[in-house]
């Protein structure tokens, strides 16, 4: 950082003594196609997006104000000499800065290219390492006997899931930071559907999710409530077989976030208290609520319906 700031002082000074030296310049007559020249090519070589346009815009001013002087030397010769003279020092010095500057940005672009690159591999191993862990308790399951077990087993694989996914969705995102739920959340959901074996022509699935992006510390604990939340509706709600189950995700204008998830199932019982549930989910949901920092409300007419409230957490600060 001291390096850059030394670098933009000299820049400053430097365009400081360019208008003087253009101004006196500008004082001998034949002289004023050269001032503008410089004032031009000076400010072309320090805007450049190019790394070849500032040695070639020097080169060029050298050229021009040699074969200028001496072509039109014009009254005044000893002032325009040395005016000219400091002009050329004045242009090749920036141009030299300008070519730092450029190395740099190209040095810290491939620093970034490369550790987003290291950054999509760790996401990606993630990924391939909860699919272990799935794939490990899905041998499990089949060994176990007791259908409560089994019950057992594939919800861990469903939550396990719901995490993995979160990485399988980064590795193919362009934003390695922040997760885009209305992908997310229409590939859990189907996740969800499918891993229970129900079809969507049975129970209807509706989502509305707003196009809203979250960092991995709120998503996760989102991802999991509503497995949790969608995973105890596909079970228990529909007795029948049919019904409809709904997931909305919207932001706030207070910089909160809304999530709603409903079903037009049995409805859950009103001897259940949500957050005192011996249910292993509704603990979990009730604990990742708290992690989130956030409020719930439970509607259980027509069905029930869990809205839930919550900002986005803060990455805590890095020394």
């Amino acid at each position: 950082m001291a390096t850059r700031n030394t670098d933009l002082f000299l820049l400053g000074v430097i365009g400081v003594l360019a208008s003087g030296i253009f101004i006196l310049d500008l004082l001998i007559p034949l002289g004023i196609a050269i001032g503008v020249l410089y004032t031009g090519l000076v400010l072309l070589s320090l805007w450049s997006s190019h790394r070849w346009l500032p040695p070639v815009v020097s080169g060029t001013t050298s050229v021009l104000t040699v074969l200028g002087f001496f072509l039109f030397p014009g009254p005044g010769i000893w002032v325009a000499l040395p005016n000219r003279a400091l002009c050329l020092a004045t242009i090749w010095v920036a141009t030299l800065l300008v070519i730092r500057y450029k190395r740099i940005e190209e040095h810290i672009k491939d620093s970034l290219r490369e550790k987003e690159v290291l950054l999509k591999e760790i996401h990606h191993r993630v990924k391939n390492n909860l699919q272990v862990i799935e794939s490990l308790l899905r041998l499990q399951a089949g060994m176990a006997k007791d259908p409560r077990d089994l019950g057992l087993f594939k919800e861990s694989q469903a939550r396990i899931r719901s995490i993995g996914l979160l990485y399988e969705t980064l590795c193919r995102s362009q934003d390695l930071a922040r997760i885009a739920m209305p992908d997310y959340i229409h590939k859990l959901t189907g996740q969800l559907f499918q891993s229970y074996g129900i079809s969507q022509d049975a129970i209807r699935l509706q989502l509305h999710v707003q196009p809203v992006s979250l960092n991995m510390d709120t998503a996760i604990p989102c991802g999991l409530i509503i497995n949790e939340l969608m995973s105890n509706s596909l079970k228990y709600a529909f007795p029948g077989g049919s019904g409809e189950v709904a997931v909305t995700f919207v932001s706030n204008p207070d910089q909160t976030f809304t999530l709603v998830v409903s079903d037009t199932g049995v409805g859950l019982p009103h001897e259940v208290d949500e957050r005192n549930s011996p249910s292993l989910g509704l603990q979990l949901v009730s604990l990742l609520l708290q992690k989130l920092d956030g409020t719930s409300e439970v509607q259980r007419s027509a069905g029930t319906t869990w809205t839930m409230t919550f900002p986005e957490l803060l990455y805590p600060a890095r020394v």
